[in-house]
Parts: structure tokens; C-alpha cells; sequence
């Protein structure tokens, strides 16, 4: 990752953050966080980074696999990214595969975090999506509830939602093949 301190008029030589790398899993796979997206939350003053993860095999992506949400809170004075860790779902089918990857949330006054996720159980063949309440303290992320679950049983489903509030009303995003 790249850093700048004036505003980008320069950039940092590129640093490898450790605490965002793969990780080994039981049979020869390796799990780490992609799509991952930095956002300021203000109420808490930290920097938050949310993506999901991939697992891999052999090098080689995994396409029939479980994902998970992933957060990481960059510590400045470190100046580096705390591990990453998934976030906990409902023990619920439906959220096998389920992740924040290239999408965009939106931090309510209040501090709580609206997420929008893309998921299916592990049979489906359509994503489907939903907007999660999260509560970050600057510290923990955590999942509260979720909202209404949208499917269109096209292409892929529905998927990479993102978020956004303007004069009022919050508009969602769907990518659709």
C-alpha cells in the first residue's frame, strides 16, 4: 500500500502490510481478504477497511467455496492495518457465502455502519443481496440485523451492491450479468 501525508502531492514507496496476507488453511488452502475498500468512520475517528475473502488452492482460485466478510482497522501510529478478521453471520445456510467485496457502505450519524452483502447458501446459484446494520466502536466490528433480502434469478443474481444516501433517501447499487 501507497501513503501520502500532503494531500497526495507525494506517495510513500509501496509497503507490504503482513497482517493483510494469506493465511494456510487445512488442506492445502490459503485464505486472504480481497476487494477490500478503506473507509474514514468518523465516529469513531478510525480508518476502516471491509472486502471479503478468497480462498485458493494450488494458486488457483477456489469457484465452489465459503467467503466470509473481512475487516481490518488501520492503527496510524503503527502506521499498518490490525489482522484481518471475518465478520460472524447468523448460523444460517443462507450465509454461507457472503461478503462485502466491491461494495460501498454508508456510516450513519449515530456511528452504526450500513453494509451492503452479496450472498447464497452453498447449493445456490443466485446471489442475492441485503444491507447489514453493523456497530463499530473503533476497535470490533459486529453484525446487529439486516434488512430485506432482493434476488433476481438472472445471470448471477444480484451482487457488489454498493450504498449511498442523498437528499434524504438511500439509493442501492446492484451489478446483474
Amino acid at each position: 500500500m501507497y501513503r501520502s501525508d500532503d494531500l497526495g502531492a507525494t506517495w510513500s514507496t509501496i509497503r507490504e502490510h503482513d497482517t493483510l496476507a494469506r493465511r494456510n488453511e487445512p488442506n492445502g488452502i490459503e485464505i486472504c481478504p480481497s476487494d477490500f475498500t478503506p473507509k474514514f468512520h468518523a465516529k469513531s475517528g478510525k480508518l476502516l477497511g471491509i472486502g471479503h475473502n478468497v480462498r485458493y488452492r494450488d494458486n488457483k482460485v477456489i469457484h465452489d467455496r465459503q467467503r466470509e466478510t473481512v475487516w481490518s482497522v488501520y492503527d496510524d501510529q503503527k502506521r499498518s492495518w490490525t489482522p484481518w478478521v471475518n465478520l460472524p453471520m447468523p448460523a444460517e445456510p443462507k450465509f454461507f457465502c457472503a461478503g462485502a467485496g466491491c461494495v460501498q457502505r454508508f456510516d450513519l450519524e449515530n456511528g452504526d455502519i450500513l453494509l451492503p452483502i452479496y450472498f447464497k447458501a452453498e447449493k445456490d446459484k443466485y446471489y442475492r443481496t441485503t444491507v447489514l446494520r453493523c456497530s463499530f466502536d473503533g476497535t470490533t466490528l459486529r453484525y446487529l440485523e439486516h434488512g430485506t433480502e432482493l434476488a433476481l434469478e438472472s445471470g448471477r443474481g444480484v451482487y457488489e451492491p454498493s450504498l449511498t444516501r442523498c437528499a434524504g433517501k438511500f439509493y442501492l447499487t446492484l451489478r446483474n450479468d
